[in-house]
């Protein structure tokens, strides 16, 4: 737990590398201390004339 508090940037398969220990470990005891991995994604906003748009595509 020390090193993910020192670099919480650092994958849970990296970590898992560098410990040699198995990936599905690094999860359990992420879960067992009430934490979990995540993943950033960036999503797109929408603008207001694309609600036309889809529907023009979905009934055409």
């Amino acid at each position: 737990m020390m090193m993910l508090e020192e670099n919480p940037h650092t994958s849970s398969r990296q970590r898992a590398s560098e410990l040699n220990i198995i990936h599905s470990s690094i999860l359990r005891v992420l879960t067992e201390n009430q934490m979990h991995p995540y993943k950033l994604e960036s999503n797109n906003e929408l603008a207001e004339d694309d609600f036309d748009i889809r529907i023009l595509c979905l009934i055409s």
